[in-house]
C-alpha cells in the first residue's frame, strides 16, 4: 500500500461512484427484498438509504484512508495470476515476490 494515501480526487471519485450506484442496487423486486433483509438484520432505520449519500459526502480523504489501510493489509493478499507461465514468470519475478507455479487441472 502507498505511503501517499488517498486524496481529495479519488475521495471525490470513490464517493461519486458509490452514490450514481445506489439506483442500480433496487431495479429488481429481489434486490430490494436483499436490502431490506439486510436493513433488518442490521438494525439500519426505514431511512439508511436516503440518508447514505449525505454520509458517504461528509467522509473525508483521511477518513477514506484510514479505512482501507484497516481493510487492506498487502502482506496478506494472495494475488492469482493466470496467464503464458513463459510470459508471466518473468515478469512476476522482477517484482521480487515469491512466485509459485500451479499446473491446471493439478
Amino acid at each position: 500500500m502507498s505511503d501517499k494515501g488517498v486524496n481529495e480526487e479519488e475521495r471525490e471519485r470513490t464517493i461519486n461512484n458509490q452514490i450514481r450506484s445506489l439506483p442500480g442496487s433496487f431495479e429488481t423486486s429481489s434486490d430490494l427484498l436483499g436490502a431490506l433483509v439486510t436493513m433488518d438484520t442490521l438494525g439500519r432505520p426505514d431511512d439508511y438509504y436516503t440518508k447514505l449519500p449525505a454520509r458517504y459526502r461528509a467522509l473525508t480523504a483521511a477518513q477514506l484512508d484510514q479505512a482501507a489501510r484497516a481493510a487492506i493489509r498487502p502482506d496478506e493478499l494472495i494475488w492469482v495470476v493466470v496467464g503464458d507461465a513463459a510470459k508471466v514468470e518473468p515478469q512476476l519475478k522482477g517484482l521480487g515476490i515469491p512466485v509459485e507455479k500451479a499446473i491446471a487441472g493439478k
